[in-house]
């Protein structure tokens, strides 16, 4: 794993779920942005089971449909759509990619807990699945969940991303931000995605010639 640290922020993917009502029980797109240094690369989409078991599998076979340069997967929580708890360590092996899990607060571990245990169905399996991807870390001012790449690989990935949360007054603001542009970037490409879940996925094809249009001004946006 040792060779991901240094050129973590050249390839990644990240994902995230769309929102969806509480009282949804299908299922809940999820959307894939992957960057090659400060470059979108391409957007991926899927769908996965609203409190259901299949985020893994479906990561997965995003991940391996995406370019083979991809170094880094990353994750804001371990799971989606409520409770489809992702399996780290398999996630890790069915794609061959290191996976970090971020977010900014320690998880109430003893209310999730709770939560899976009384009123989710399969409750016990997807909190086995927690505790096996092992405690959240403190890691460069935020925390995470990793599977394969080490404590330190993971803090040179976010290290200057948690930087620019923590001295974005200071004076080296600027420094900062130019040096999280990537990842900055990724996140909020998985934002502004997003917004537009409700919209018919189709029109991202440009192979559809009505489609064209949309997806150049689309491009400028991102270029600018």
């Amino acid at each position: 794993a040792g060779r991901y640290a240094a050129r973590v922020f050249a390839h990644a993917i990240g994902f995230d779920d769309a929102p969806f009502d509480h009282d949804w029980r299908g299922d809940v797109p999820v959307i894939g942005t992957a960057y090659a240094r400060t470059t979108l690369h391409g957007v991926v989409s899927g769908r996965v089971r609203r409190d259901g078991r299949n985020s893994t599998a479906e990561l997965a076979r995003l991940v391996n449909a995406s370019p083979e340069h991809l170094q880094l997967i990353l994750l804001q929580g371990i799971a989606l759509a409520g409770f489809n708890v992702v399996n780290l360590h398999a996630l890790r092996a069915q794609t061959g990619k290191p996976v970090l899990v971020v977010a900014r607060r320690a998880p109430d571990l003893a209310r999730i807990r709770s939560a899976l245990l009384t009123r989710v169905p399969g409750g016990a399996r997807k909190w086995a699945l927690i505790e096996a991807a092992g405690p959240m870390e403190p890691c460069a001012g935020v925390f995470v969940q990793r599977a394969g790449l080490t404590l330190a690989q993971a803090e040179a990935a976010l290290g200057a991303f948690a930087a620019g949360l923590i001295l974005s007054s200071s004076k080296h603001t600027h420094a900062i931000q130019a040096a999280v542009k990537p990842l900055v970037a990724l996140f909020a490409t998985i934002f502004f995605v997003l917004i537009g879940t409700g919209m018919d996925l189709s029109v991202l094809n440009p192979m559809q010639p009505e489609n064209r249009e949309g997806l150049i001004v689309a491009a400028f946006l991102l270029t600018v």
